[in-house]
C-alpha cells in the first residue's frame, strides 16, 4: 500500500461504516461510535490528502461517494428509527433532495461528469448534519431540526447556482462571492 492511498482508503472505510450502521440499533453505544468513526474519516481524508498533497480525481469522487453512501444510510436510519422527524420536514427534505439532483444533472449536462462543489457552506452543513443524528436521538425540539432542515436548504441553492452559472467548474471553490 502506497501511503498516497490512505485518503481513499479512508473513503472506502467510510462506505463500510455506513453499511455496518444499517444493521446496527440507532439507539445503542456501539451504533454511537461507528457513526463517530464514519466522521472522523470523512475529516481525515480530506485533511490528510491535502496536507500531504495527495489529493486525485479518485480520492474526490471516493469522497464524494462516501459522503453520498453515509447521507442515504442516515437518511435511512431516520427514515427507518425516526419517522416523525421525516414526515414533519418532508416539504424541507424534497426540496433539498431537488435541488441535490438538479446540482447533480446539471453537472453532467455542462461539464459531463459528476460534479460536488466544496463551499464553505456544504462544509458546514456536513458538520451540522453529522450533530443531527446525536440530536435525533436526544429527542431535540422540533423547532431546532426544522431549522436544521432550513439552514441545509441555503447549500444546496448555492451549489445549484454556482453549478448553472460559472463559466469554468472549480470543484473547490468556496462560496457563490468567489472564483
Amino acid at each position: 500500500m502506497l501511503p498516497k492511498q490512505i485518503p481513499n482508503i479512508l473513503s472506502i472505510c467510510r462506505i463500510g461504516l455506513s453499511g455496518m450502521l444499517l444493521l446496527l440499533s440507532a439507539n445503542s453505544f456501539l451504533f454511537l461510535i461507528i457513526y463517530l468513526l464514519a466522521g472522523i474519516t470523512d475529516v481525515a481524508d480530506g485533511y490528510i490528502a491535502r496536507k500531504y498533497r495527495w489529493t486525485s480525481r479518485t480520492g474526490a469522487l471516493l469522497d464524494s461517494l462516501a459522503d453520498a453512501v453515509f447521507s442515504l444510510a442516515i437518511l435511512l436510519i431516520i427514515s427507518l428509527n425516526f419517522r416523525t422527524v421525516i414526515t414533519g420536514n418532508l416539504l424541507w427534505l424534497v426540496l433539498i433532495l431537488t435541488l441535490k439532483l438538479c446540482s447533480f444533472t446539471t453537472g453532467l449536462i455542462r461539464f459531463r461528469k459528476a460534479v460536488a462543489i466544496h463551499t464553505i457552506a456544504n462544509k458546514a452543513t456536513g458538520l451540522l448534519l453529522f450533530f443531527f443524528i446525536p440530536l435525533v436521538f436526544f429527542s431535540i425540539s422540533g423547532f431546532f431540526i426544522k431549522a436544521i432542515f432550513i439552514i441545509c436548504l441555503l447549500p444546496a441553492i448555492e451549489e445549484f447556482f454556482i453549478i448553472l452559472c460559472c463559466e469554468e467548474l472549480n470543484m473547490n471553490r468556496k462560496s457563490i462571492f468567489s472564483k
